[in-house]
C-alpha cells in the first residue's frame, strides 16, 4: 500500500511538472512566436502550436521575439504573462522609425480568459507620426493570460 502511495505521488509530480513545461510555450524554445491571421478580416491570434493550430479560414504566421527586419521595415513585439487581472503593452520603434501598424494579443491558459481593449497607436507627442503600438489586455477568468504586444515600424 505505502509503494504505490509513493509511485502515485511521484507520478502526480512528474505530471505538474510536464504541465510547467507546457505552460511556457510561447515564445517556443527559439524564441519564435507562432500566430494565425485570418484571410477575411487580417486579425491576428497568437497560438501555442502544441495546443492549438490554425483554423481553415486562417493561415499561418510566425515571428521571431527579437524581430523580423525587411529592408527598412522591422517588426517589433513583447511578450510575458499578465502581473494581474489588467495589463497595459506597450512596443516602441527605435528612434528615427515611424509606426505603420500593430497589435497586442491575449493567449488564455487553465481557465484564463483574455479579453484586448484600447489596441491603438501611440505617439510621441501633438501632431506627430506614430512612435509606437499600445493595448490592454484583461483576464476576466480564474486561470493565467500571456500577452504579446508587436509593431511594425519603418526607417524613411
Amino acid at each position: 500500500m505505502r509503494r504505490r502511495v509513493i509511485i502515485g505521488a511521484l507520478l502526480l509530480v512528474g505530471v505538474a511538472m510536464a504541465g510547467g513545461v507546457a505552460y511556457a510555450t510561447i515564445p517556443d524554445a527559439n524564441s519564435v512566436i507562432h500566430g494565425c491571421r485570418n484571410n477575411a478580416t487580417g486579425l491576428l491570434r497568437v497560438i501555442d502550436p502544441d495546443t492549438d493550430s490554425c483554423r481553415t479560414s486562417e493561415s499561418p504566421l510566425d515571428w521571431n521575439q527579437a524581430g523580423l527586419t525587411a529592408g527598412n521595415v522591422t517588426v517589433r513585439n513583447a511578450s510575458g504573462p499578465l502581473s494581474s487581472t489588467e495589463s497595459t503593452l506597450r512596443r516602441d520603434c527605435l528612434d528615427g522609425e515611424i509606426a505603420t501598424g500593430g497589435g497586442v494579443s491575449g493567449v488564455s491558459y487553465d481557465g484564463g480568459i483574455a479579453v484586448v481593449t484600447d489596441n491603438i497607436p501611440e505617439f510621441g507627442g501633438p501632431n506627430s507620426t506614430p512612435t509606437g503600438w499600445a493595448g490592454r489586455v484583461l483576464n476576466i477568468g480564474p486561470g493565467e493570460v500571456q500577452a504579446v504586444a508587436w509593431v511594425i515600424c519603418v526607417r524613411p
